[in-house]
């Protein structure tokens, strides 16, 4: 991913904002990922993460 000016320079870098919540000890989260290539004509994908008491 790549953030852009509208004058169309690239500086190789995206961010997105950070979501922060504090968790007890045995939380565990199942999530699920959607990204859209641009360009690539395939629209959506899913990515899915199952959640691990491991780190």
């Amino acid at each position: 991913m790549e953030d852009s000016t509208s004058s169309g320079d690239y500086d190789g870098s995206y961010r997105t904002p950070t979501i922060s919540h504090r968790a007890g000890s045995g939380a565990l989260a199942d999530s699920v990922l959607f990204l859209d290539w641009h360009g690539d004509g395939r629209g959506y994908g899913r990515h899915d993460y199952t959640g691990s008491p491991t780190v």
